[in-house]
């Protein structure tokens, strides 16, 4: 029963990471119209008229209009009901329409505890032996996985890397930096001619997570996924030694010790900070690929790059992935064949193909993708079906929350990370707890 109480009373809205990530749909190339195929999806009843419903966050995206209107007409006896809410009240509408028996037949759904608890409630229906599920990426479906099953169709993998003026790096005799210390050395330089080596925007929450992501892409969690499974289950801890979640911190410190940030990056957000970097105000933003659409509103983007976040010169290219969001069936649908009907139209390559659009890595292997100029040799390098770090999906929901508050108070007001990684542990134990009671 307190497993119960636990589930229904513990709501945490990510809604600024709802925000940068667009719809669990969304974001794609709204203007490309999703194609017919000569490939049927299997065909619903053709009794009554069904009519089911779709729920997601922010305003109605056009592609997903684009996908349901083009369902809607190749199965006329579907009614498809889409209903949006902001991204800051989604999770909490969600939760209430669910466990009031009201809920969605189809819905976008955050991976990570707030998938796993929903599938764990038996709230969502298991996928795994959907015929499409066969040609999704290995790194995309372990993030919609609970206790190895599958409960979400997983949309696209936004990846992390480093914007870059080429111009200003050619301009003071600069190569792309291949590990920590040439990292650093670049960011020396473009600090001499008085420009922002990184422009970082921490107002918005989610933006200070990912320099430390990248690290950690590249040392803790190299090729070492399982490493986030173990922290969540307390058999590996944050408050750690070596090549981990306190070099990371530190590291991430340093950074800004040696002023290589905005001066006022802890007051500024995620567009301010983009903005800074297509002004020439900054040489360098790193951020995932989902800020191509702001980066591409600049003049002259033939001046921009992207490259890999690098922390030795041997390392591959391996990338923070994320796969932010999912599509996820409803178990207790009441039309659950027009249901899975609809949700295996969305999975069809041209489909999915419109969410990923040009900016983000599809997560089914058999969509191919014309990149933006400005990731396309970045992209070409990734192998997106291993080089992508899963990090903090298998975190309780309380952790992050503590992470990104540490996070100021380590730059603010001088906080250890030892200090900051002990109370993660501290939640993890205190959530573990909780659960066997």
């Amino acid at each position: 029963m307190r497993k119960l109480l636990s589930l229904l009373l513990v709501i945490m809205v990510l809604s600024s990471l709802l925000a940068a990530c667009g719809s669990s749909a969304g974001n794609g190339t709204a203007s490309t119209q999703a194609a017919t195929t000569a490939v049927k999806v299997q065909e619903t009843t053709k009794a009554e008229p069904v009519t089911i419903k779709y729920f997601d966050w922010t305003k109605a995206d056009t592609v997903i209009q684009t996908v349901t209107d083009e369902y809607m007409k190749e199965n006329p006896n579907v009614k498809v009901e889409a209903d949006f809410v902001p991204n800051d009240q989604y999770m909490t509408v969600l939760k209430t329409k669910v466990i009031s028996g009201d809920a969605p037949d189809v819905y976008g759904m955050l991976v990570g505890m707030d998938l796993t608890e929903y599938a764990k409630a038996g709230y969502v229906a298991d996928l795994s032996n959907e015929s499409y599920i066969k040609d999704f990426g290995k790194s995309a479906l372990e993030t919609a996985m609970v206790d190895g099953k599958i409960y979400g169709l997983p949309t696209k993998i936004n990846v992390s890397g480093v914007f870059y003026n080429k111009k200003m790096f050619t301009e003071y005799g600069l190569s792309v930096p291949q590990s920590w210390e040439e990292f650093l050395a670049v960011c020396e330089v473009i600090k001499s001619k008085g420009i922002i080596p990184i422009s970082q925007g921490h107002k918005t929450e989610w933006a200070s997570l990912i320099i430390p992501y990248e690290i950690l892409s590249q040392t803790l969690y190299y090729d070492n996924n399982a490493i986030d499974d173990a922290l969540a289950s307390g058999t590996a801890k944050f408050n750690d030694t070596g090549d981990g979640w306190n070099n990371a911190l530190n590291k991430y410190l340093e950074l800004q010790k040696k002023g290589y940030f905005n001066k006022d990056f802890l007051s500024t957000d995620y567009p301010q900070a983009v903005a800074l970097f297509t002004n020439r105000k900054a040489a360098m933003t790193i951020v995932p690929t989902w800020a191509l659409p702001m980066v591409n509103k600049a003049e002259n983007t033939a001046d921009f790059g992207y490259f890999a976040f690098k922390m030795k010169k041997e390392n591959r290219p391996v990338s923070f992935g994320m796969v932010a969001s999912a599509i996820s069936l409803s178990a207790t649908s009441k039309n659950m064949d027009a249901a899975k009907n609809y949700l295996a139209y969305w999975a069809k390559d041209e489909n999915l193909g419109l969410v990923s659009g040009k900016q983000a890595v599809p997560t089914k292997t058999t969509i191919k993708t014309d990149f933006d100029p400005i990731i396309k040799d970045y992209m070409a390098q990734l192998n997106v079906g291993t080089d992508l770090a899963n990090i903090d999906k298998a975190w309780p929901l309380g952790v992050q929350p503590i992470l990104i508050k540490g996070y100021s108070e380590m730059f603010a007001a001088g906080r250890k990370p030892a200090e900051v990684l002990a109370d993660m542990d501290k939640e993890v134990a205190r959530w573990i707890t909780e659960q066997s009671n």
